[in-house]
């Protein structure tokens, strides 16, 4: 494995699908930069669409060898990838972006979906999605 200089993560929800029914999604990106000066970008799509990319290169998410590809590619596992960025979601801000109200309550959106929203301003401060409740 290579030597890490710095590594960050991000997590990106939003909605895809037609707007008269709309999905949640969320994104996964890890960017490390090496001692060698080369970086690697990963990026995982969980969703309506299921995928994943290394260096802006998309690939599938839909068969058993693409868990393999996903390893010898990045030295890591998808699960291994989503626990540290899952990691930096239990991290984030606990105050509303848009009226800075600490009032927070989680909500059930669609089966699976659950929804973090300021009880005074009713802005949607987060998404969470539960697939085991849709299978």
């Amino acid at each position: 494995m290579k030597n890490v200089v710095s590594r960050t993560t991000d997590i990106t929800r939003g909605t895809e699908g037609p707007d008269y029914d709309p999905y949640s999604y969320s994104e996964f990106s890890m960017r490390s930069k090496y001692v060698d000066g080369k970086q690697m970008n990963i990026k995982v799509h969980r969703g309506l669409a299921e995928w994943y990319s290394i260096n802006d290169t998309r690939y599938a998410n839909h068969h058993p060898d693409d868990e393999q590809n996903f390893i010898l590619l990045t030295g890591m596992t998808i699960a291994t990838v989503l626990q540290a960025i899952n990691r930096a979601k239990d991290r984030r801000s606990t105050k509303c972006s848009q009226c800075n109200s600490k009032r927070l309550e989680w909500r059930s959106g669609y089966p699976g979906e659950s929804l973090l929203i300021c009880t005074k301003c009713n802005h949607c401060c987060g998404t969470d999605f539960d697939m085991s409740a849709v299978i």
